[in-house]
């Protein structure tokens, strides 16, 4: 074996594990980069002398749901389907002279909320407006009122990258100062930039049926943030703020309470993780009273069959459900989300629906919304308690995707298949050493070629998780 062909084969192997490790997402190059700031415009326009005018202060800044990393604000967006990260608040405070007869100050608010998301490497816009605000007073002083541009503006989505909000404003000033009417005119803007960071996570809880005095596990895994999980009753009272370490696969335990089951009341209870103050999954635990007399795990049948053989938007699903020794079932359907169910009852399909049995069985029937992976989950219920859930999954298509999408999807397919075994050929064929010699580099190269497709094809499927250690 020639010394060549030693040092091509480690340089394929050593640069495959570099776009691996580096590769696709840009996720550590967001904390290089140096944020910018002006939050604040303030104006301070004196009337006449003895009166002192009026002020105005605008300060625009992220408000919740935030880490401080290096100076700068770091927001945690979620994951989670239907789950929001809080970005910006802002505030104008107005503060007029001490005792002029009337006052009004007329503002309006264009604003913008951009994100250069490093996953891409494109610009975003999140949102923008205008928004127009009177505060109008007669008599007194002081601070006569706030007016806001937006209210705790928010976004969905496991956002990386970096956003930027800023907001241009006009106000326009008229007071009446002992019969004499002053309009005065003035502009300004402000901005605010902040790293968005997607802090994932997961959540499993077993069992997810258990009885007074017995023992419940949650597990799975976390990223970059301050985790814990909220345990509540099925009245939403907190019964538990469990920490969780952030980078960790955790497995933790809660007892439920010797007296948790409530008869005929409802015994539904939560298990919620959260990042910051960002929701990310929730799990439903039932509380029954003994676990013995529960009634047996119900069987779901799906009673209709699928458009052209698979299941697409929009197709009407049947379903029957089978459960013996119980009065009536309650249904869970959800899009999967990383195989996690949805965090608020609005995202699901059917959210905790009680449906009642005759001779032992139920239909329903749901819409398939969208095309995903959907999971049906079902409950048997009598006096006692819950079952243990069936669960039953399905895959929705769409039938006519998009043309463009389905045209780059193939385009960077073939273009891939063509480097890959193009590649292959040439050493194979003409690289200038033996053949064992050939077949050690072309195991280099297609190494290199697989951590690539890892690299920048599975993060599109799989998203970013979880997100690199920062500090």
């Amino acid at each position: 074996m020639k010394a060549v062909t030693i040092i091509i084969t480690l340089m394929f192997v050593l640069g495959g594990l570099v776009v691996l490790s580096t590769g696709g997402s840009h996720q550590l190059d967001i904390f290089n980069t140096q944020l910018k700031s002006n939050p604040t415009w303030s104006w301070n326009y004196p009337i006449v002398q003895g009166y002192s005018g009026f002020y105005l202060k605008f300060t625009l800044s992220p408000i919740l749901y935030t880490y401080n990393y290096n100076g700068y604000p770091c927001i945690i967006t979620s994951m989670m389907a239907g789950a929001s990260s809080t970005m910006f608040g802002e505030s104008m405070n107005v503060y007029s002279s001490s005792n002029p007869s009337s006052f009004r100050v007329d503002v309006t608010f264009n604003y913008k909320v951009t994100l250069l998301n490093l996953t891409n490497n494109q610009n975003t816009t999140l949102a923008q407006g205008t928004v127009i605000n009177e505060i109008q007073t007669i008599g007194g002083g002081g601070n006569n009122g706030n007016l806001t541009a937006f209210n705790n503006l928010s976004i969905k989505g496991p956002f990386v990258g970096i956003v930027t909000a800023i907001v241009n404003i006009t106000a326009t000033v008229h007071l009446d100062i002992t019969g004499q009417v002053w309009t005065v005119t003035n502009s300004g803007s402000v901005f605010q930039q902040a790293y968005a960071v997607s802090g994932g996570a997961s959540l499993a809880v077993s069992p997810s049926v258990q009885q007074n005095g017995g023992k419940v596990y949650f597990y799975g895994m976390t990223g970059f943030g301050h985790y814990y999980i909220l345990v509540k009753n099925g009245y939403g009272q907190l019964m538990q703020n469990i920490s969780i370490p952030q980078y960790s696969n955790y497995n933790v335990s809660y007892t439920i309470p010797s007296n948790a089951f409530i008869k005929g009341g409802n015994n539904n209870w939560t298990a919620t993780i959260y990042n910051t103050m960002v929701p990310l999954f929730l799990q439903v635990i039932f509380v029954v009273e003994n676990i013995n007399l529960i009634p047996p795990t119900p069987k779901i049948v799906i009673t209709n069959t699928p458009s052209n053989g698979m299941w697409i938007v929009n197709d009407t699903v049947d379903v029957t459900v089978i459960a013996p020794n119980a009065t009536n079932i309650v249904a869970y359907i959800y899009i999967n989300n990383g195989g996690m169910p949805p965090i608020g009852s609005s995202e699901w399909i059917i959210y905790q629906k009680t449906y009642p049995l005759t001779n032992g069985q139920t239909s329903f029937s749901f819409v398939i919304p969208q095309a995903d992976s959907i999971t049906i989950q079902v409950y048997a219920q009598n006096d006692a308690g819950m079952s243990y859930p069936a669960i039953y999954t399905i895959t929705a298509q769409n039938i006519n995707p998009s043309p463009l999408q389905t045209g780059i999807s193939l385009l960077y397919i073939v273009l891939y298949l063509i480097a890959l075994i193009g590649g292959a050929i040439i050493i194979g064929l003409y690289m200038p050493v033996s053949i064992i010699d050939r077949l050690i580099i072309i195991f280099g190269f297609v190494f290199f070629m697989a951590m690539v497709g890892v690299a920048y094809i599975l993060p599109s499927y799989i998203g970013y998780f979880p997100f690199p250690k920062v500090s």
